[in-house]
C-alpha cells in the first residue's frame, strides 16, 4: 500500500472512530452550508424581483435625457436613430401635475406615452382592470386613485399643470382605462395620457423629457456604451443611475449577508477546531508512536488535514443537496411576502419571492465551507507538528 493510500485509510478510520461525534459535526457543517446556499438563492431572487420592479414599472433599463434643459428636442429623429438597435423603446413626456375632483386636489405625475410602444417596456398594459390601455385622448389612471374618488371609465378628471414657461394650464379629460399594480402608492399618483395629446396641450412640438429603452437584464452598461454615440450630446442613464437607491439596497444586502456568513462560519471553524483538538488529546499517545516510528511532522499534519478534508467534502455533499432542494422548492413555489412588502416600491411587480440559484454561488459556498473546515483543523494540526514523541508516549503533554 502506497503512502498516500495508507494515509487515506488511516484518516477514514480515525474519522469514524467516534461515529456520533462525526455525524454531529457533519450535520452542523452541512446545515451551515445549506443555509448559505438558500440565503444566497433568496437574496438573488430578491434582487431580481427588485430589478424587475424598477425596470418594468417605469424606469426602464436605459433613459436618454437632455444634456441641458428639460426637454429633448426633435424626439422623432432620436427615435429613428435608436430604432436600428432593435431594442424596445418609447418616448415619454413626464411632468408633475395636480389632479382635481370635486374640489379635492392631489399631486400626481402625469406621463405622456405612446401606448403601442410603451406596452413593450412596462407591466402597466398587463395590469389594466377596466377600460383599455390603448388610450386615445383620455387618461389611464391607477385603481387606488379610482377607489379614492369613486371614478370609473367614462368619468372626467381635471388636471392642472404649472408649465416651465410660467403658465398654468387646466383641462378636463375622460378616464379611458384603470390599471392595478402591487403598489398602491404608485397607482394613486401615476397617470397616463397619450403623448401627442399632452404635447398638443402643452404646446411642445416633438419634444419629450426622455426616451426609455429596455435591454436584457444585466446588459445595461454595454448597451449604454453603444447608444451614447448615437444620441450625443445627450445623456444615457442606466437604471442604476436613475434609481441609485435600489442599487444601494442591493449592495447593503450583499454586505449584510457576507457579514452573517463570516459570523456563522467563524462559529463552525471554532467548533471544528475544538473537536479536532479533543481528538488529538485522545490520540496523543498514538500520534507519538507514529512520530517515533518515523512519520515526519508534515505527515502528521497532512493526516489531520486529510481527516478535515474528508469531513468537509462529506458535509459539502450533504449541505449542497439539502440547500439546492430547498432553493429549488422556493424557486418553483415562491415565498409569499405580501404581509411584509405590500407598501414596498421596489417590489411592485410581485410580492412572491422566487429563489434564483446561481451555480457560481453554489461553488463559492462550497469553497468557503471547505476552507473553513480546513482552517479549523489547521491550528490543532500545527500543534501536532511540534510533538515530542517521548513526551507523547509517556503521557507528558
Amino acid at each position: 500500500m502506497t503512502g498516500f493510500k495508507l494515509y487515506l485509510v488511516m484518516a477514514f478510520r480515525n474519522l469514524w472512530r467516534h461515529p456520533r461525534r462525526t455525524i454531529l459535526n457533519l450535520t452542523a457543517i452541512a446545515f451551515g452550508l445549506a443555509c448559505l446556499i438558500v440565503f444566497q438563492a433568496l437574496k438573488e431572487g430578491l434582487h431580481l424581483e427588485m430589478l424587475k420592479s424598477t425596470v418594468n414599472l417605469e424606469t426602464a433599463s436605459l433613459q436618454v435625457r437632455p444634456a441641458k434643459g428639460l426637454f429633448l428636442k426633435n424626439a422623432s429623429e432620436l427615435v429613428s436613430r435608436l430604432k436600428v438597435l432593435g431594442l424596445p423603446l418609447s418616448p415619454r413626456l413626464r411632468l408633475p401635475a395636480l389632479a382635481l375632483h370635486q374640489g379635492e386636489p392631489l399631486s400626481v405625475l402625469l406621463c405622456g406615452i405612446d401606448p403601442s410602444r410603451e406596452r413593450h417596456l412596462t407591466i402597466i398594459a398587463r395590469r389594466v382592470v377596466a377600460g383599455t390601455y390603448e388610450i386615445r385622448n383620455g387618461l389611464l389612471i391607477g385603481s387606488a386613485l379610482a377607489e379614492k374618488w369613486h371614478l370609473k371609465v367614462g368619468d372626467r378628471l381635471r388636471l392642472v399643470i404649472p408649465t416651465p414657461f410660467g403658465v398654468t394650464l387646466k383641462k378636463s379629460f375622460p378616464v379611458e382605462g384603470i390599471y392595478r399594480t402591487e403598489l398602491r402608492s404608485f397607482d394613486l399618483t401615476h397617470l397616463y395620457l397619450p403623448l401627442k395629446e399632452l404635447q398638443q396641450w402643452l404646446g411642445l412640438r416633438d419634444q419629450v423629457t426622455e426616451i426609455a429603452l429596455l435591454t436584457p437584464y444585466h446588459q445595461e452598461a454595454s448597451w449604454a456604451r453603444r447608444i451614447r454615440p448615437l444620441v450625443s450630446p445627450h445623456q444615457v442613464l442606466t437604471w442604476e443611475e436613475v434609481a441609485p437607491e435600489v442599487k444601494q439596497i442591493m449592495d447593503i444586502n450583499d454586505a449584510t449577508l457576507w457579514i452573517m456568513i463570516l459570523i456563522v462560519f467563524a462559529i463552525v471553524a471554532l467548533g471544528i477546531a475544538n473537536t479536532v483538538t479533543t481528538s488529538i488529546f485522545e490520540r496523543f499517545r498514538e500520534l507519538g508512536i507514529l512520530s517515533a516510528l518515523g512519520t515526519p511532522p508534515e505527515g502528521l499534519v497532512g493526516l489531520l488535514l486529510l481527516e478535515g478534508s474528508m469531513l468537509g467534502l462529506l458535509a459539502c455533499l450533504g449541505g449542497s443537496l439539502l440547500g439546492l432542494a430547498v432553493s429549488l422548492y422556493f424557486h418553483r413555489y415562491g415565498l409569499d411576502l405580501s404581509s411584509l412588502t405590500s407598501a414596498n416600491q421596489h417590489l411592485a411587480t410581485s410580492h412572491v419571492l422566487h429563489a434564483e440559484v446561481r451555480p457560481v454561488m453554489v461553488l463559492v459556498s462550497n469553497a468557503v465551507t471547505l476552507l473553513t473546515v480546513l482552517a479549523g483543523s489547521l491550528f490543532p494540526a500545527l500543534k501536532v507538528a511540534r510533538l515530542d514523541p517521548l513526551e507523547a508516549i509517556y503521557g507528558k503533554r
